[in-house]
């Protein structure tokens, strides 16, 4: 060999060794006989943490504790004998420090420098064996998680399941080597019409997450529904290359909130075909539940209600004090209304206040309380109880009054033969004739009041007959002809069917409207006039009857139809009380109209 050629090699061995050096991998040149390090590149070299000089009086067995002298001897062996040419192992290498690090070693014989040795290139597989294990643990929680998970290749168009774990087979009833390859669609079966598949195919072209609710069917054919998500995967450049699909099997909760819902419907249901109010709240007075009977009761919408505190049902004072009530209990636990009943005041949404029976369970659900309450508009059976009360009152009353009539009539008899009698012996005396028209005008005036007094409280028996209306009304003008003697009064009748026929008491409704026309008279001054309408349904008669007086006020209003309680200055006030027990003994009813037209209106109803 030339000098040229000589140096030349020198330099290729020189520039080999410094690769070699710079490899990351470690690499050992270790004495085929004695084991003992020859050469150690740099990154051994710094795994370890020794230098050359401390490597150069080591050998493998030092570094690879699993090894012994005798068991690393056997490892060569077939090396030495030349029966393998190289040799893969895994092991660990112990630093200086102590420390440990998994290795994959790779191990040939060679010759050095006319020696032989053993070259060992061996690559640190500590973060791969990492990587490998945190696979194998992401594979096993895949495995055991209890939702499905499946995985589609996004590269292919028919986008084929490559992946399913254990909870989709469980879930779905298929076994895996029946779903790879398969698009996931087989699980919609002939149910394809669904508003979730065309989400599902918007989002898997626009590469984008999506959740969404679809019915699908196992195996053996049974629908089961799943809350699916589905995520693409993409590559480190940004290209997608899979989907994965989490299957959750929902259907105990849908099946539960259709229950719920059913339950709901029927209870909704029963609460809105309820004669009764029902009104549910909470422990802080605010309302949850208003059905349509306590809409109707109350005037309120329930929109108006639910939300806003339960006093807005309340007049004053139960509206000021009704928190204070649910505070008292809460605390005390004394029942008062609960499970008991009372008779208490409902306010509506006009303002008008009437009496009502509330009953009120408690509902203790797993964290809050519930009053209901049940409630019953009482009015008319008080105003029935007022009227059996008035009844029996004016039974009372009426014989009594029978027989004090009797014996007045008598009395009134004799002091008008005594009148007469003194008229005829006094012919002459003017002063005395005077008195005598008084006491005779007295008279007459008790005999009147007797009478009136008698209607009101006798008992109300009728003689009805098939008669015309209207003509009941004109009998009843002409019969105040003296009350309207010297006034400027006029009649005014809308009537499209003057046939307007009812079968009633002719002579106790010409009594109503002649009761009727003497307060119109008297209460308006001149031109009077008097309109009088009438109208037919189904069912009713409907008589209305306004003049053009001064109208009446709300106390008025309230009360015309007391006994006793009169707007003129002279009167008994049983006018109106006894108009209110004709229209009623007909079964018909009798009110105060309209307040935006001038003057007084009353409203009649008749039955047919």
């Amino acid at each position: 060999m030339t000098g040229n050629s000589r140096e030349s090699l020198e330099s290729l061995e020189r520039e080999f060794g410094r690769i070699l050096e710079q490899s990351l991998d470690e690499l050992f040149i270790y004495d085929a006989q004695s084991l003992e390090f020859v050469q150690v590149n740099r990154g051994a070299r710094e795994n370890l943490g020794y230098s050359l000089a401390e490597l150069r009086k080591l050998t493998p067995v030092d570094i690879e504790p699993e090894f012994s002298r005798s068991t690393f001897e056997a490892l060569v062996l077939p090396l030495r004998e030349g029966t393998e040419k190289l040799l893969c192992y895994n092991t660990a290498h112990q630093r200086k420090d102590g420390s440990h690090y998994q290795v994959e070693a790779r191990l040939q014989l060679a010759t050095f420098h006319g020696t032989p040795v053993f070259i060992a290139s061996v690559r640190d597989t500590t973060e791969r064996l990492q990587a490998e294990e945190e696979l194998r643990v992401r594979d096993r929680a895949i495995e055991s998680v209890g939702v499905g998970v499946v995985i589609t290749d996004a590269t292919d168009p028919n986008m084929p399941i490559v992946y399913c774990n254990h909870a989709f087979e469980q879930i779905t009833g298929y076994h895996k080597r029946e779903v790879i390859g398969r698009n996931c669609r087989f699980l919609q079966q002939d149910d394809r019409n669904q508003e979730a598949r065309h989400a599902i195919r918007e989002s898997v072209q626009q590469g984008r997450k999506c959740q969404t609710l679809i019915r699908n069917y196992r195996k053996d054919g049974k629908l089961f529904w799943n809350k699916l998500t589905i995520s693409p995967v993409k590559d480190q450049d940004g290209s997608i290359t899979h989907f994965v699909g989490l299957t959750d099997d929902v259907t105990a909760r849908i099946e539960a909130e259709d229950d719920k819902r059913d339950r709901e419907v029927r209870l909704a249901a029963i609460l809105d075909t309820a004669v009764e109010a029902i009104i549910t709240i909470d422990e802080r007075g605010v309302c949850e539940a208003f059905n349509i009977a306590a809409e109707q009761m109350f005037g309120y919408s329930a929109d108006e209600v639910i939300g806003k505190n339960i006093s807005l049902l309340m007049p004053s004072p139960y509206r000021e004090e009704h928190d204070g009530y649910i505070a008292t209990y809460l605390e005390t636990r004394v029942k008062k209304i609960i499970g008991v009943g009372r008779e208490v005041v409902g306010r509506r949404k006009d303002g008008t206040e009437f009496p009502i029976h509330l009953a009120v369970s408690e509902v203790r659900l797993k964290d809050r309380l519930l009053f209901t309450g049940f409630v019953q508009d009482i009015s008319q059976r008080k105003a029935d109880q007022q009227r059996l009360v008035q009844a029996e009152r004016l039974a009372v009353l009426g014989e009594a009054m029978a027989r004090l009539a009797h014996e007045a009539r008598n009395s009134l008899q004799r002091i008008q033969i005594a009148v007469e009698t003194a008229r005829i012996c006094c012919t002459s005396n003017q002063a005395l004739d005077s008195q005598l028209d008084s006491i005779e005008n007295a008279t007459e005036g008790l005999d009147a009041l007797l009478e009136e007094l008698r209607n009101y409280a006798a008992p109300m028996s009728l003689e009805k007959t098939e008669c015309s209306l209207v003509n009941i009304w004109r009998s009843a003008w002409q019969a105040i002809e003296s009350a309207r003697e010297g006034r400027e009064t006029k009649l005014v009748e809308v009537v499209p069917d003057e046939d307007a026929r009812v079968t009633a008491d002719p002579f106790r409704l010409g009594q109503l409207f002649r009761n009727m026309f003497e307060n119109s008279v008297a209460a308006c001054d001149d031109p009077v006039v008097v309109a009088i309408s009438v109208s037919h349904d189904e069912e009713n008669w409907t008589i209305k009857l306004r003049d053009n007086g001064p109208g009446l006020t709300s106390e008025q209003k309230q009360r015309i139809f007391e006994p006793f309680f009169t707007t003129k200055t002279k009167g008994t006030g049983l006018g109106m009380a006894i108009a209110r027990r004709i229209v009623e003994a007909h079964g018909g009813s009798v009110s105060v109209g309209d307040s935006r037209f001038r003057g007084a209106e009353f409203i009649i109803t008749l039955p047919s």
